[in-house]
């Protein structure tokens, strides 16, 4: 089940020239919320080393509030695969799948630790 991470509202700022979102700040949100669930799922540090099936199926306008939502999908020795969803009142705007790699503080990949990794599984029910 996917959980709630984080809100973004759009601005003018975040707006292309045909006025929707532009699509690399999506990417941006989907990617600090997809570390964000990783970093709380893993207890350490990550990096973002995959994007895949990113799909844009709705335009967001100015003032849209965009929630993020995310899962647990896969979970390797050392990474994990989150699939992710953006919303707009409650419609999928945007959804990707991205992949994390669990790291140690010089940024070399590291073993997910068997509790964080027994407990990711338990919660989001995934195959050993």
């Amino acid at each position: 089940m996917k959980t709630h991470i984080k809100a973004n509202l759009c601005k003018i700022m975040n707006l292309g020239i045909r006025g929707n979102l532009f699509g690399g700040d999506m990417l941006k949100w989907l990617d600090e919320a997809g570390a964000i669930l990783a970093v709380e799922e893993t207890g350490g540090y990550v990096v973002t080393i995959k994007f895949s099936e990113v799909v844009f199926k709705v335009p967001v306008k100015e003032r849209d509030i965009v929630h993020i939502h995310g899962e647990v999908v896969t979970i390797g020795n050392t990474s994990l695969t989150v699939d992710l969803e953006a919303t707009v009142k409650d419609v999928i705007v945007c959804s990707a799948e991205v992949v994390f790699v669990h790291v140690d503080s010089d940024g070399f990949k590291k073993p997910i630790d068997e509790k964080h990794r027994q407990n990711i599984i338990d919660k989001y029910g995934l195959v050993k």
